[in-house]
């Protein structure tokens, strides 16, 4: 009598051919009802909930949700059963867990260290979320041109050490997550996902302010970064999300460097690498090659990227998708 999205199971598609395909057909059923007058529009809160108001109990129903991310179809059908489908750019589907699972899991933890989340809960969430920065993703040299003796260095947890940092209530239960991170996998996806949860409609953006301090410690720490590794003569390449690629002769090191939360590390030394675009390059490493293509190529139809070589990113296009109202998905 009260139906609550969230509380339907996910059914997730990835913007792929095979993905938009089968949301298409989700969405064309729901035309087609709705056409017939088989089926009504949910009405919808403010938040993007489902109203409870009396129209929304009975018969068959659907909404549709278009969000720069992902898109999102919720059905009652004629048998009274609800489903939830989701279409995007999203991890869920491969890693087997939802942003509210996580959010879900991360308080668990929270609680049995005497912390309960919605202590800290704001009610100008949305507000808050405006004012939170975009991720560093910056290419500072020439396109199309190959840098060798490149490294990379990587901020641990960075958005986490942000989040523990302004909020040192969470501290406990975000450093016991990261330090069993390897024992227990599940930890690094709840990690990795609560902190976007928390700035998101789902949440009501009650923990916006949270998810910030993330982001603003991050860009600061790279900063921090972007000053020493100058002040020892090396040469920045580009920045993505919480690191650096870098060209020196030899390996920076500083106090900082480390495993902890908070600390950082080189996870890949003396590369050979090409940059196509910001968002897209190539490296190699001990003979092994790696090609960074945010989104999908055209190529990958013909070659899968697990058999690329050197070159191969420019093989192709980034495929996009955009909606159109009364069709679907389609490629652009």
């Amino acid at each position: 009598m009260k139906p609550n999205k969230m509380l339907i199971p996910v059914n997730n598609f990835g913007f792929n051919d095979e993905g938009v395909a089968e949301f298409n057909e989700i969405y064309q059923y729901c035309i087609e009802h709705a056409r017939n007058g088989e089926m009504k529009k949910f009405v919808i809160t403010q938040s993007g909930a489902i109203s409870v108001k009396i129209g929304n109990i009975r018969g068959a129903m659907w909404m549709i949700t278009i969000k720069k991310t992902f898109i999102e179809i919720i059905i009652r059908n004629f048998d009274a059963h609800y489903y939830r489908f989701i279409i995007g750019h999203q991890k869920d589907k491969k890693e087997g867990i939802s942003g509210r699972q996580a959010f879900w899991k991360y308080c668990e933890v929270l609680e049995k260290h005497g912390i309960n989340l919605t202590d800290l809960a704001i009610d100008n969430g949305e507000e808050v979320k405006q004012t939170i920065p975009s991720p560093k993703i910056d290419l500072m040299v020439v396109e199309d041109r190959t840098y060798v003796n490149a490294h990379h260095i990587d901020l641990n947890s960075a958005y986490n050490a942000g989040m523990m940092e302004s909020f040192p209530i969470l501290e406990p239960a975000i450093r016991e997550m990261y330090n069993k991170r390897k024992v227990n996998t599940e930890y690094k996806q709840v990690l990795n996902m609560t902190q976007g949860f928390m700035q998101s409609e789902l949440c009501g953006f009650k923990y916006a302010h949270i998810s910030k301090a993330g982001y603003v410690y991050t860009l600061r720490k790279l900063d921090e970064l972007t000053q020493k590794l100058k002040a020892n003569g090396c040469r920045i390449l580009s920045y993505n999300t919480d690191g650096i690629w870098y060209q020196s002769d030899t390996l920076y090191h500083d106090n900082d460097e480390g495993s902890d939360i908070g600390q950082w590390k080189h996870d890949h030394i003396n590369c050979k690498i090409r940059f196509k675009s910001k968002g897209c390059y190539e490296f190699i490493e001990n003979d092994i090659y790696t090609p960074v293509f945010r989104g999908e190529s055209s190529y990958e139809k013909f070659v899968p990227k697990s058999d690329w070589i050197w070159g191969d990113i420019y093989k192709g296009d980034i495929i996009e998708f955009k909606f159109k109202e009364g069709i679907g998905i389609i490629k652009c």
